[in-house]
């Protein structure tokens, strides 16, 4: 038999024996599937003559075409107002999230090139690590077995602003505003020895976690009878944390009257 493959290859002993037995995987569907997306959120508001309240919850997950990816975020924020006397007030908008992310290798790429007359299953039903006839292409299914492959990516992530209000004459306000913003990065990686990237190789592991916090402190001085509205939004004087990059400072022009 002397057809070629594309490669300008011979055909193989048992790809001749594979397209006489009528051998034809398509590969793509072996590996995508319909991906879902669902969101859900809950609120609550309320408040009183004093004070004011608005809570939410949200839960969001994905799953992706290829099976073993998927997304699933928690969402939790609060707003709340309060006067606490006829000069003072307090408050806060606050959110906390914390999401978890399965990645995978790219199997559909493998899919691609895989030879349509390599079989995905042996005779017990066991995946065929490297079927066909190229030596370097690796089962696209690999991946989807338990235990071959977990990469998972986790993210914390707190951020507020809180504020206090004061009157301290008829038309001056002395407002302070601090805003941390908090997050944490976690990545949990292991390959194993029959995953897609390993190929029948020593499995490899990795793991690391990265956290910081950036805090910013805002202070207004607001003379509402001498100040227009665009100058109101200018902060008197700001302070940034960074960890752990260090801490900066930036003083800002006070306002000047018209």
């Amino acid at each position: 038999m002397h057809r070629k493959e594309v490669g300008g290859r011979a055909f193989t002993a048992d790809e001749i024996d594979a397209h006489n037995a009528g051998v034809s995987t398509d590969w793509v569907p072996l590996v995508l599937d319909n991906g879902f997306q669902q969101n859900h959120q809950l609120s609550v508001r309320g408040g009183s003559a004093k004070t004011g309240f608005a809570l939410s919850a949200n839960y969001f997950n994905e799953g992706g075409i290829v099976e073993i990816q998927d997304f699933t975020r928690y969402t939790f924020r609060v707003n709340l107002d309060h006067k606490a006397s006829d000069r003072f007030r307090v408050g806060t908008s606050t959110q906390v999230s914390n999401s978890v992310q399965n990645w995978a290798s790219n199997p559909y790429s493998t899919a691609l090139n895989i030879s349509p007359l390599a079989e995905p299953y042996d005779a017990d039903g066991e995946i065929v690590y490297r079927p066909g006839a190229d030596p370097l292409l690796w089962s696209p299914l690999a991946d989807f077995v338990e235990g071959n492959l977990v990469d998972e990516r986790a993210t914390l992530r707190v951020f507020s602003n809180i504020f206090a209000e004061l009157d301290i004459l008829k038309n001056l306000t002395y407002r302070i505003n601090f805003g941390p913003d908090f997050r944490e990065y976690r990545r949990g990686l292991f390959q194993g020895m029959n995953s897609i990237a390993r190929q029948g190789v020593f499995p490899g592991y990795e793991s690391n976690t990265n956290a910081f916090i950036t805090i910013l402190l805002r202070i207004y001085l607001m003379n509402l009878s001498c100040f227009t509205i665009s100058e109101l939004q200018k902060p008197y004087w700001i302070l940034e944390v960074t960890s752990p990059n260090g801490v900066s400072c930036r003083s800002w022009d006070v306002p000047t009257t018209s």
